[in-house]
């Protein structure tokens, strides 16, 4: 919308300066060419007017609202990165015994190998439960980090009518992911039903994991 405004005025400075140094010059060549020329002059003049009040009143301040939005969500995504970040961390570490195996670059077959070794309740999880004190299972400390996410994702979303709908569409996919889907039907099964090892998830893990780069890309635009 801003290059079809910023066209029309330059369009705009165009006609002015033909029409005020070289269409006042020149002979009439046809019978209405004089008042032709005042009607695009004026026409011209006014767009450039209400320009000038777009920019003053509209654009500088919807600028100014954006870098204080900006500043506002860099902390909730940033931390919406780590909630991302965290669980694959913590599959290499401890289902990994390459040290060369790397979050940056990862394969869907590489992580799914991983993933296809959790025991979801037998593992230890990364997380501590202070009022039993010992460690959650994996799939608790996996949810953990998934209520994380979406309570960041809520924060940001209380900010709707200012996002980006490219980093609403980044937000959607990480909170409707398959991924957060998946732990939510695993955490609704009885405690005294087995729960299948960990490739229970690798169907929808590896997407969920290509989030973290898009969000990281969206930010790093901005």
């Amino acid at each position: 919308m801003r290059r079809i405004i910023m066209f029309f005025t330059g369009l705009s400075i165009i006609f002015i300066l033909i029409i005020k140094y070289f269409w006042v010059n020149t002979t009439e060549f046809w019978e209405y060419g004089q008042e032709t020329g005042e009607i695009i002059f004026d026409l011209s003049v006014g767009y450039i007017s209400a320009f000038i009040f777009y920019v003053l009143d509209i654009w500088i301040p919807e600028i100014k609202e954006k870098k204080k939005i900006n500043k506002r969500l860099a902390i909730p995504l940033r931390r919406i990165l780590n909630s991302l970040k965290q669980p694959i961390d913590e599959i290499i570490k401890k289902y990994s015994y390459d040290m060369e195996t790397s979050f940056h670059d990862l394969s869907k077959v590489e992580l799914d190998e991983l993933v296809g070794k959790i025991n979801l309740l037998g593992d230890e999880g990364y997380h501590h439960d202070m009022e039993l004190n010992k460690p959650v299972s994996f799939l608790h400390s996996l949810t953990y980090n998934m209520i994380e996410t979406n309570k960041y994702i809520s924060q940001i979303n209380e900010l709707s009518a200012h996002l980006e709908i490219d980093l609403v569409e980044i937000l959607d996919k990480i909170r409707n992911s398959n991924y957060h889907e998946h732990l939510e039907l695993l955490n609704r099964v009885p405690t005294t039903v087995k729960i299948l090892p960990g490739e229970v998830l690798d169907l929808s893990i590896y997407d969920y994991y290509l989030l973290f780069f898009e969000l990281e890309s969206f930010m790093k635009k901005k």
